[in-house]
Parts: C-alpha cells; structure tokens; sequence
C-alpha cells in the first residue's frame, strides 16, 4: 500500500557476518547461527537470508558471488573485437506493480572477461519484447541469445522465428532454464 511507510532490517550484517546484531537481546549470534544452520541444513539456505536478512538470496549459496564482479575500467569501453552475449528473463505486463522483464548484453574480449554493456528493463507486451530483441541484435551483432526458458517463451518463440524469416536477421538462440 502506497500509504505505508515500511523499513527493512537486517538481524545482522550479512550471511557470514554476525556483527552488529539488530536485537541481542531477542537473538544472541549463537541463536542466529543456529537458526541459520537449520535452513541450511533443511536445503534453503535462501530462506535464511530472506527473513532474517531481508534479502531475496542467500550469498553463500548463490550462484554468481560479489566478489565475482569487478569494475570495468575506461579502456574496457574502447576494446574492439568483442563478441557480444545477451540474456533474457521475461515477464509480461503494462502493469505499474508488474515485473519487468530485462535484457542484459555482455561483451566478452579476448581476455575472458564479460563486460556488461547494455541492459534494459521494460515493462511490455509480446510484440514490444520481440522487437527490443531485434534492435539489441542490430545494436550489438548479438552471437547468442539466452532467454529464460517457461511459459513466455513458449509462446513467443514461434513469432520470434516468424520476424526472423520476415525480416532476413537471425538470432542464434539457446533457451535456458532458469
């Protein structure tokens, strides 16, 4: 509700770091320990991280970490000879509350590393999607696609192929799962 004011807290400073507890006298950072091996040993470290952290993943178990991204520097904007990535995780809606659905374009050198280029975070429908798809492919000569394999692309990916034919650009698309 628009009218609320809510604030998040944390138990605790991060996953690992139980430094500056919230309510030590509620939950000592033994307790907290405990209850934080009972999610993980119940397989949902997650929901650890999402009720006593409010946070959505639990940093531990997740599978891209801080740490594994780093700044791109200045001339990491100016190397050619890249070959370009892009993902997809789609929703569909106008809706102001809605999902979004987002694309993210990497730019992989001949070092290896990715450098994230362009993202966009759109709210739409089908033909809106589809059409953002072709000109980040005219954009960025997009080498693989990786959309989110489910229920949208299942019904999208017979109109993608459909403007592929029409238009004379083919994507290289590699479905999936989440």
């Amino acid at each position: 509700n628009d009218s609320w004011t809510t604030k998040l807290y944390k138990a605790h400073n991060d996953f690992d770091d139980f430094s500056n507890l919230l309510l030590p006298e509620q939950w000592n950072e033994e307790e907290l320990k405990q209850i934080r091996q009972e999610f993980i040993d119940d397989g949902i470290a997650e929901g650890y991280a999402q009720e006593y952290l409010n946070d959505p993943i639990s940093h531990s178990e997740a599978y891209f970490k801080k740490e594994d991204f780093l700044p791109m520097e200045e001339s990491h904007f100016n190397r050619s000879n890249k070959n370009y990535y892009a993902g997809i995780d789609f929703a569909i809606s106008d809706a102001d509350k809605s999902a979004y659905t987002v694309f993210v374009v990497g730019g992989m050198g001949a070092d290896g590393f990715i450098d994230v280029e362009h993202v966009v975070r759109m709210r739409g429908d089908a033909d809106e999607i589809i059409d953002t798809m072709f000109e980040i492919q005219r954009q960025f000569s997009v080498e693989t696609w990786y959309p989110e394999k489910g229920q949208i692309w299942l019904a999208i990916e017979g109109e993608i192929y459909k403007r592929m034919n029409t238009r004379g650009i083919f994507l290289n698309l590699n479905p999936k799962t989440p």
